[in-house]
C-alpha cells in the first residue's frame, strides 16, 4: 500500500488548519496506515531538512516526519496539500488537494514569488473537501469531487468543557471580520471583554487569543455570553462546549437556513439574538453530538484511504 505524506508547517496554536494537518497524520498512523509530515514553509513554498527541528503537539504521539527514503520514493506515496498551497513543490506524481476553506483559484495557477516558481495544479489531482459547506456556491465555483468529504476537527474535549463555575462576564471577538464591520453594528455591551487575535495585530485586547487553549477555556467557563463577529470561527462552538451562550453576528447575504445547514454543529450557536433561546434549549445534546462526529471521522479516514488507493493505482 502507498504511504501518505501530508505537507504541513511546524505547529503553532493560532492555526486551526495546521492543527488539523498534524492530527490527520497522527490519526492515519493510529489506524495502521503509514503517514508522514513533509515540513513546509508558508503556502507550501519549499521543503528542506533544515526546517527541522519541527514542532508538533505532544498529544499527537504518532506523528512522523518524512524520511529521505520516503522522499526519494514518492512514486510509492500519496501527497496531501492543503488548499492554500501553490504548485507541487515535492514533485509528487500522486497529489491530493484538501480544500479546508474557500477554494481560491489564485493558488491553483502557475506563478512565481519569493524567488520560487511553481506549476499549476493538475486536472489529475484528487480533491477532498473539509466539509460540505465548502462545496456550496458561497465558497466555491468548482464542481470537482464534491462527494469527497474529509472532516477531521480537533475538539480538545479534555480542555473545552463545562466546569460549572460562576459566570460573571461577557466577551466578544472580531477575528476574520476585523476591518470589515463598523463599530456601530456591534451587538455586545461596550464593557464586555474583548479578546483579539495575535495574528491580526488588533490593538489593546483584554485577552490575546489563542496563546493558551486552557486560558481560553477558563475564560469561557466564566462567560455568560460570547459574541463573535467572525461567522465561521470554531471558537463559537468551543464557547458552547464550556457552557456559555454563543452568538454569531448575522452576516449580510447569509441566511439563517444557510448558516445552520453549512455545519451541523452550528445548531448550538445563536445566529442572531433571536436564536438564543432555541440554542440554549438543545445545548445538552452537544457532547453526544461531538462523540458521534468523532466516530464518523474515523470512518471518513478509512474511506479517504480507500478512495486514494483506488484512484492512484
Amino acid at each position: 500500500m502507498k504511504k501518505f505524506v501530508v505537507s504541513a508547517p511546524s505547529w503553532f496554536p493560532s492555526s486551526g488548519g495546521i492543527t488539523v494537518l498534524h492530527k490527520f497524520v497522527n490519526t492515519l498512523n493510529k489506524l495502521g496506515y503509514d503517514a508522514y509530515i513533509a515540513p513546509s514553509g508558508p503556502s507550501g513554498l519549499g521543503w528542506h531538512p533544515s526546517h527541522i527541528p519541527f514542532n508538533t503537539p505532544s498529544r499527537y504521539e504518532n506523528v512522523k516526519l518524512i524520511t529521505e527514503e520516503v522522499y526519494n520514493n514518492l512514486q510509492d506515496a500519496i501527497v496531501i496539500y492543503p488548499e492554500t498551497w501553490y504548485g507541487n513543490y515535492l514533485n509528487a506524481p500522486n497529489v491530493v488537494r484538501w480544500i479546508m476553506g474557500a477554494a481560491n483559484p489564485s493558488y491553483m495557477d502557475e506563478g512565481s514569488g519569493w524567488g520560487i516558481q511553481w506549476e499549476a495544479w493538475k486536472d489529475t489531482d484528487l480533491w477532498f473537501w473539509y466539509t460540505q459547506m465548502y462545496t456550496t456556491s458561497t465558497f466555491n465555483s468548482f464542481d470537482k469531487n464534491l462527494d469527497n468529504i474529509l472532516f477531521q476537527p480537533e475538539f480538545y474535549k479534555d480542555i473545552f468543557y463545562n466546569k460549572d463555575l460562576d459566570r460573571s462576564i461577557n466577551c466578544w471577538t472580531l477575528r476574520k471580520s476585523a476591518g470589515k464591520i463598523n463599530s456601530s453594528e456591534y451587538i455586545h455591551h461596550p464593557n464586555d471583554l474583548f479578546f483579539g487575535d495575535i495574528d491580526k495585530n488588533l490593538p489593546n485586547p483584554d485577552y490575546d487569543f489563542p496563546g493558551n487553549y486552557k486560558a481560553l477555556a477558563d475564560l469561557f467557563n466564566k462567560t455568560k455570553i460570547f459574541y463573535s463577529y467572525d461567522t465561521y470561527t470554531f471558537i463559537s462552538v468551543q464557547a458552547v462546549m464550556c457552557g456559555a451562550d454563543s452568538i454569531v453576528y448575522p452576516r449580510a447575504g447569509l441566511s439563517k437556513e444557510e448558516y445552520y445547514n453549512n455545519l451541523s454543529l452550528h445548531r448550538y450557536i445563536a445566529y442572531g439574538l433571536d436564536e438564543l433561546e432555541r440554542s440554549r434549549s438543545i445545548r445538552n445534546e452537544l457532547p453526544d453530538h461531538l462523540n458521534q462526529i468523532e466516530e464518523e471521522n474515523i470512518q471518513q479516514v478509512h474511506l479517504f484511504a480507500q478512495k486514494c488507493y483506488d484512484y492512484f493505482k
